[in-house]
């Protein structure tokens, strides 16, 4: 009989983990008296699954190499992603200035405050500049729409005088 036709194993941890994320999910579904927390504990779990789900299928090679290489390759590119992000966040509001090349653009020298609202709506439009930061030097860096970095328009400004 070929391994494609074995029964998957199910170890005890698995199990555990698998009953951990379920009754994490109908506790937090019952909580929001919605199914949408639920499902996304279920999605939550299967994330955290991927690298064991994938070492399972490289070591059990054929076709299911590729899939297991797959899984651990979208595992690692979702982590770096979220440390990028938080990189970035913190850099955002907490680094004494911005990087120019992780804006969207320069919006060039404004002259007073007022200026600045001006052209976060210029700069911005219909998304509104949902956070407007002063760095050191006079820096100013406006965060448009309500996403994170890099799907949010970042722009740069700088206030004359400073």
């Amino acid at each position: 009989m070929s391994d494609v036709f074995k029964k998957p194993r199910v170890g005890y941890v698995s199990q555990v983990a698998i009953g951990l994320y379920l009754a994490m999910g109908a506790y937090l579904g019952i909580e929001a008296k919605s199914v949408t927390p639920f499902f996304f504990t279920l999605l939550f779990g299967v994330f955290m699954s991927l690298p064991s789900l994938g070492l399972a299928g490289i070591r059990r090679g054929g076709h299911f190499r590729r899939i297991g290489i797959a899984a651990i390759a979208v595992f690692a590119v979702v982590i770096l992603w979220a440390v990028a992000g938080f990189v970035e966040r913190m850099t955002f509001l907490h680094a004494s200035r911005y990087p120019e090349w992780l804006s969207s653009g320069d919006t060039g020298v404004v002259k007073s405050v007022d200026d600045i609202f001006r052209v976060a709506e210029h700069a911005c439009g219909v998304r509104r500049a949902q956070q407007i930061v002063e760095k050191d030097g006079g820096q100013i860096v406006m965060r448009c729409g309500d996403g994170t970095w890099p799907f949010a328009r970042t722009y740069v400004a700088h206030l004359q005088g400073r």
